[in-house]
């Protein structure tokens, strides 16, 4: 029988960030302004507005997904009959 997550108590819940936002702050920071001051400006932390600063400074494109990577609980039946 499958073990059921129980979250802590104190745990932080993951906060969905706009995309819209996540954008205007990565081109803030390309634009010249501070990551640390960016990212307390705008509410996002500071490691999540450098990843993507990053994934869009590396782009080939100018299509980036400002998605994040994690799924919400995917789960599939592995018992099927």
């Amino acid at each position: 029988m499958p073990r059921v997550y129980k979250t802590k108590e104190g745990a932080r819940k993951r906060i969905p960030i706009d995309k819209e936002i996540l954008e205007l702050a990565v081109n803030d920071v390309i634009g010249g302004k501070s990551l640390r001051g960016t990212a307390k400006g705008y509410g996002i932390a500071v490691m999540t507005l450098k990843r993507y600063v990053r994934k869009k400074k590396n782009a080939m494109t100018e299509n980036i997904d400002y998605t994040p990577n994690y799924r919400h609980s995917p789960v599939t039946n592995f018992f099927v009959n």
